[in-house]
């Protein structure tokens, strides 16, 4: 009865709440320490001049601890020195041109493997049970940053391949693997004016 292999995040009861206290520790840090930051989820990207960098690293930091709120204080993943390039949840935001009130958006290396797995799968014209699961989970979550009807649709056509055991790529699950990835590739080359 219960197909879905990987808990969706929003599906645990207790999440809303720890959203609720996620976007709580965003007021502050905007209002009374004048931090320039975005809340998603528990990411939270701080944006600074370089003059000022240090200054709200410090902020940010003092206001967790004061909070009581645990959090990345080292480590290459999660608590990154401020650049012109920061990542966050898959995505790269590319901030280099800013002061021409440019920032490039792209997906990471992570989120580019998907189209290249597609490929290889249209190339090879079969997939696994396991595979079709692995894939249709990483298509959800990279699907999950823009929402929306087509994707779901695309996501949809591993249906069969996830929960049936069917493993022949017909020209019509081709069709909606090509239009997710043609999706993935207008993503990786947009960009915005500030």
């Amino acid at each position: 009865m219960f197909q879905v292999q990987v808990l969706p995040f929003v599906a645990i009861k207790s999440v809303h709440s720890f959203l609720r206290l996620a976007r709580a520790i965003w007021w502050p840090g905007t209002v009374g320490c004048n931090l320039l930051w975005s809340s998603f989820f528990d990411d939270y990207i701080v944006f600074s001049p370089p003059a000022l960098a240090r200054s709200s690293e410090l902020s940010a930091i003092a206001l967790f601890k004061l909070l009581g709120w645990l959090f990345a204080e080292d480590g290459s993943r999660k608590c990154k020195p401020f650049d012109s390039i920061c990542e966050a949840l898959g995505v790269l935001f590319d901030l280099k041109d800013s002061c021409n009130f440019t920032c490039k958006v792209t997906n990471t290396a992570s989120r580019i493997e998907v189209s290249l797995e597609i490929q290889r799968i249209l190339a090879a014209g079969t997939i696994s049970q396991v595979e079709a699961q692995k894939l249709r989970g990483r298509m959800q979550f990279a699907e999950s940053q823009i929402f929306g009807r087509t994707g779901r649709r695309c996501i949809s056509c591993l249906k069969d391949f996830a929960c049936r055991g069917r493993s022949r790529v017909t020209p019509r699950d081709a069709l909606f693997l090509k239009l997710f990835v043609s999706r993935g590739r207008f993503r990786c080359s947009m960009t915005h004016p500030l």
